[in-house]
């Protein structure tokens, strides 16, 4: 699940400690900002937007995920 919620999160960005601290509502319980950015520096974008899609996140997921990386 984590793995899951990560590959989501990917979709989007870097790091912010202000993120970190309250993830955007939408996120998997246990999944920062951080976690997400993370991710996305690992795989790309593209790639953590497949995973994510692939390991069943939903809509609001991705969308939680983009601002995490909105936010910086």
């Amino acid at each position: 699940m984590k793995s899951f919620a990560l590959a989501l999160l990917m979709t989007m960005g870097v790091i912010s400690a202000a993120a970190a601290e309250e993830p955007p509502a939408g996120l998997p319980t246990g999944i920062t900002c951080d976690d997400v950015r993370a991710k996305v520096a690992e795989l790309g974008k593209i790639k953590a937007l497949a995973m994510a899609i692939e390991k069943g996140a939903t809509w609001r997921q991705l969308a939680a995920a983009r601002r995490c990386l909105a936010t910086r």
